[in-house]
């Protein structure tokens, strides 16, 4: 991080965030699994760091469905004061779909790696019965009849809509900053910005109340906040995934993608996504793909670009060394 990334509104500083997150983690029996980061806890202990894990958990019964979208959600209470994480929290819902899901994977029924697996998405998309502001007090009060293609696509896979996130209004921004909503913090210091303008999925994931998201990125906004908040963050190639249904930012730019803790988790979730809407007039149909396929295959011949005069530019100088140290890991490890 560096200047540009701080928040320049007044809010409390670590020590004081950290004590208070421990006090809303003691009284909604959630516990701190990684630094400055707050993870739900359940009555079955500390909740899956990854999808692949939730979903095993679900399948050998160590974890409820249920239980893990119960305590997500008081975390999304608990922790909003801090993070303002999100616009709306659609909790009945949210209760009523994990409990179809848990009754369907009682009869054998698994819909896939995301059964059960409960996800946040940008406000800017389209939930049908659930209010949709794209960010603005002009939308405040905007219910959409109709999902979002993807937003269908995340239900069919058997994901739950655990919140709408908060965002920069009209998608227009690169921070988190909202004057009708309020702005959005991250998680690993309240003091920055969380980046915007898919801020509230950012700190809704690093955070810890949930384990993926949905962005949406015309310049930056699924890069920047995943940069910011220490995410995996994917802009899928244009028209690769459906926007039908989304906000338009700029149509010739806009693309909707995952964000999550690993590569693996925003692969599963970009495999839900991906599939050609034939009533969306960018979709570009592309070959069905294994997004999972070469995760470990290793990096042997990947080749790697360092901009000279920019990559190390403007940076602090941990970040520099982070990035020169994986960088020299990598090449190592058989990549250009």
């Amino acid at each position: 991080m560096n200047e540009h990334t701080k928040n320049t509104h007044p809010c409390a500083d670590r020590r004081e965030v950290l004590r208070n997150i421990g006090k809303a983690s003691a009284a909604a029996g959630l516990a701190s699994a990684f630094p400055m980061k707050a993870f739900a806890q359940s009555k079955s202990g500390e909740v899956p760091r990854t999808i692949a894990e939730a979903g095993q958990r679900f399948r050998d019964r160590s974890l409820g469905i249920t239980e893990l979208t119960k305590s997500y959600l008081q975390g999304a209470k608990d922790f909003k004061p801090k993070l303002n994480q999100y616009i709306t929290l659609p909790e009945e819902e949210a209760l009523k779909t994990a409990a179809t899901l848990e009754a369907e994977l009682a009869q054998g029924k698994v819909r896939g790696p995301l059964h059960g697996i409960p996800v946040v998405v940008k406000d800017s998309m389209d939930t049908a019965g659930t209010l949709t502001t794209v960010g603005s007090e002009f939308f405040k009060d905007r219910v959409p009849q109709t999902d979002a293609h993807v937003v269908s696509l995340l239900r069919r896979a058997g994901a739950i809509i655990l919140a709408k996130t908060n965002m920069n209004e009209f998608a227009a921004g690169v921070a988190g900053r909202n004057k009708y909503f309020g702005d959005a913090h991250n998680p690993w210091d309240v003091n920055r910005w969380p980046g915007g303008s898919s801020s509230g999925t950012a700190a809704s994931v690093a955070g810890g109340v949930c384990l993926g998201g949905l962005g949406a990125d015309t310049g930056v906004s699924i890069r920047g906040p995943a940069a910011w908040c220490g995410l995996v963050g994917i802009r899928p190639s244009y028209g690769r995934v459906s926007v039908r249904g989304v906000f338009p930012r700029a149509w010739s730019f806009d693309t909707i993608g995952p964000m999550a803790h690993t590569v693996a988790d925003t692969a599963a979730l970009l495999q839900a996504i991906a599939e050609f809407d034939s009533q969306d007039k960018y979709a570009l149909r592309a070959p069905a793909s294994d997004f999972s396929a070469g995760l470990n295959s290793g990096v042997k011949g990947l080749r790697l670009g360092v901009v000279e005069d920019f990559t190390y530019r403007n940076i602090d100088p941990e970040t520099q060394k982070a990035v020169t140290v994986s960088a020299e890991l990598l090449n190592r490890m058989g990549a250009q």
